[in-house]
């Protein structure tokens, strides 16, 4: 359809992202537009600038996604006279129009999305700012890395997916209300698999941020579990095994 092309075309998604901006008719932009944008997430979510379009309808001018010379652009339209309704409001209507179906696309394809940069980045957006019920979605993500451990092709040892899963784990602390992806990851993994995922540099460096959680419940519950391996753990030789015996203060 025009919509998708637009919105990933270099130039035509900025004209999408004013219209979000500027158009104070959210009935019609929800129907002219977001329907056809919804219709496209696969191919939204695989491009750079359908990416955009997405992270913006749920966080306008993210300085993490948007450069300050193109929010300067944007920034041009807020003084238009023919924008009547409080951007905020706006923008709120078209977060809400667009949450539950980026929440379940992120359930539906968790794993693809973590093994990429851009999906993982995507992931966090998704359960940061999404409207409504974003449990299971963060639970389908939590399914994922609680698998059962193959260090050849787990999560946690893959490239781009073991630091998604480490961003997941310490953005807890901006969360101000549940659910948590810690707690719900830890009540995803098997008996021992602290232990598998220590054997692993990768792995050792996710256990540390779980270990580093703001969370006292999820600190204890990981702490007791690597104790509870000490031997094993000061056998590992790794960087990321290093960085748990410092905290938890264990000498090789």
């Amino acid at each position: 359809t025009y919509m998708k092309k637009f919105c990933m075309e270099e130039h035509g998604h900025l004209v999408v992202l004013a219209a979000f901006d500027c158009v104070d008719d959210t009935v019609l932009v929800k129907k002219a537009l977001l329907s056809e944008i919804v219709s496209s997430l696969d191919e939204l979510v695989g491009d750079p600038f359908g990416r955009k379009v997405l992270h913006y309808l749920l966080y306008p001018r993210d300085p993490r996604s948007f450069h300050p010379h193109v929010v300067a652009i944007l920034a041009q339209g807020d003084a238009n006279s023919t924008s009547k309704k409080d951007g905020r409001v706006r923008q709120s209507e078209l977060r809400e129009a667009v949450s539950e179906p980026l929440l379940e696309y992120v359930g539906n394809r968790a794993e693809e999305l973590l093994r990429s940069k851009a999906g993982s980045l995507f992931i966090e957006v998704v359960l940061d700012q999404a409207a409504g019920d974003v449990l299971p979605a963060m639970e389908a993500v939590a399914d994922v890395i609680g698998q059962a451990f193959d260090p050849k092709i787990h999560i946690v040892c893959d490239a781009v997916g073991h630091l998604a899963v480490k961003r997941l784990i310490k953005h807890d602390k901006e969360r101000k209300n549940p659910p948590y992806f810690s707690q719900l990851l830890l009540s995803r993994l098997r008996r021992f698999t602290l232990r598998s995922w220590i054997a692993t540099n990768r792995g050792a460096f996710v256990a540390a941020s779980l270990l580093e959680s703001h969370l006292d419940d999820v600190r204890v519950n990981v702490k007791k579990q690597l104790c509870a391996v000490e031997g094993k753990l000061k056998q590992q030789q790794s960087a990321g095994a290093a960085v748990l015996k410092k905290l938890l203060k264990i000498s090789s």
